[in-house]
């Protein structure tokens, strides 16, 4: 009984780091962003605090469609994902945005869609960043799989566009893809994949349904 414990204890140690990298701040440290979808709920949207930890908060843009994940570019600009496969570069100065083109082929199907992005830690150097999304597995196979993808950023366009992973979780449900990605301070990238509704696999180290994957950068 010890071993699955402790598999489960390092399982939710992973998952809790993710989930705070994931909170998106600028490269200044001073600013946080959240996505709201509700725009009557937005409207009231407002933290108030006193004293110098004070909080502020502004409306920088809204009637995204289904904004999935946000990454702050620098500290002028964001980059906001929708779900049905839309990427949008967002001014935070004036709240306007600008479509990238060269994105990949998404399925959107139930949960499924366009799902997390992140920058390479050496973003500002290789302009690289990683996106995660469901689409068909293969040729001649049903179903969706999660997706894993490494492009580079020019501009408002996504150049050498290249699949890293794509799980071996093909299934015909539209549930539980996952697609949590993660760097750790040696490098390391560290992606998840859903048990797309097949629980029992999550414990079969033949397939990819449930599990935390270990990548170098280039997908390898």
């Amino acid at each position: 009984m010890r071993r699955p414990l402790l598999l489960l204890l390092i399982l939710c140690v992973v998952t809790a780091g993710a989930a705070w990298h994931w909170q998106a701040a600028s490269p200044d440290g001073n600013r946080l962003f959240a996505m709201i979808n509700d725009a009557n709920a937005a409207a009231d949207f407002q933290v108030v605090a006193d004293g110098p930890a004070g909080v502020s908060t502004k409306i920088v843009a809204a009637d995204f469609e289904l904004p999935w994940d946000l990454v702050p570019l620098d500290e002028s600009r964001i980059l906001v994902s929708e779900k049905q496969g839309g990427l949008w570069v967002v001014d935070l100065a004036n709240g306007t945005r600008a479509a990238v083109s060269g994105g990949p082929t998404v399925r959107v199907q139930g949960q499924g869609g366009l799902a997390a992005v992140i920058l390479h830690p050496r973003f500002a150097e290789n302009r690289l960043l990683y996106l995660s999304y469901a689409a068909a597995p293969g040729e001649g196979e049903s179903g969706a799989t999660t997706h894993f993808a490494q492009a580079k950023l020019e501009e408002n366009r996504l150049a050498e566009l290249k699949v890293l992973l794509r799980a071996k979780a093909p299934v015909g449900a539209g549930v539980h893809f996952g697609g949590a990605m993660v760097f750790d301070k040696a490098g390391y990238l560290f992606v998840s994949v859903g048990d797309r509704g097949e629980r029992d696999d999550a414990q079969k180290l033949s397939s990819h349904n449930g599990k935390i994957l270990r990548l170098h950068d280039d997908g390898s």
